[in-house]
């Protein structure tokens, strides 16, 4: 059995949300950055097509946009731990531990416990320090290094990747 014990910090959960946005949603998670680039490259093509003639609000409205886009992307990716944890609320303080073995995972918080068979667990991503095991679409759980209290990161990768289908 492979124990590991955490509680929420702002560090850990923009770890594991830029995890997930990387691995499972890579357009999706940098439409913005894409999209100001686009406007950038839009304007600048345009200013050097009609350089000759007068330069239209046009072309820098589309420069400064795409300039606000890529800043709103920045912004907003290194603030992802932060609404996070502000979205948890007080359970963000308490105490989580997850015990994984070949039957499933099980969730001890305060006095409540949940199991989840390895079969309801749709996808894991795996990387060299973190674990985020998905029970829903959105919805995922997540383990580093230094949580582990008992068992070693590799054994609890082998595990997932013997028992969950689709790992990233």
């Amino acid at each position: 059995m492979i124990k590991a014990k955490l509680t929420y910090s702002i560090a850990n959960l923009q770890k594991a949300f830029s995890v997930h946005t990387s691995k499972v949603f890579p357009i999706r998670g940098r439409i913005l950055l894409y999209l100001g680039l686009l406007l950038i490259w839009t304007g600048l093509i345009l200013l050097l097509i009609n350089y000759t003639q007068q330069v239209k609000p046009t072309y820098i409205f589309y420069i400064i946009a795409g300039i606000v886009f890529i800043i709103v992307h920045i912004v907003t990716t290194k603030n992802l731990g932060r609404q996070a944890y502000r979205q948890l609320n007080e359970r963000a303080k308490i105490e989580y531990q997850l015990s994984f073995s070949k039957d499933g995972f099980d969730i001890n918080v305060q006095n409540s416990k949940q199991h989840y068979d390895w079969s309801a667990v749709i996808r894991a991503v795996i990387t060299a320090d973190i674990i985020l095991i998905y029970v829903s679409k959105q919805t995922f759980y997540f383990v580093e290094q230094q949580h582990l209290i008992e068992g070693t990161f590799t054994d609890l990768q082998e595990l997932i990747r013997k028992h969950v289908q689709s790992v990233l």
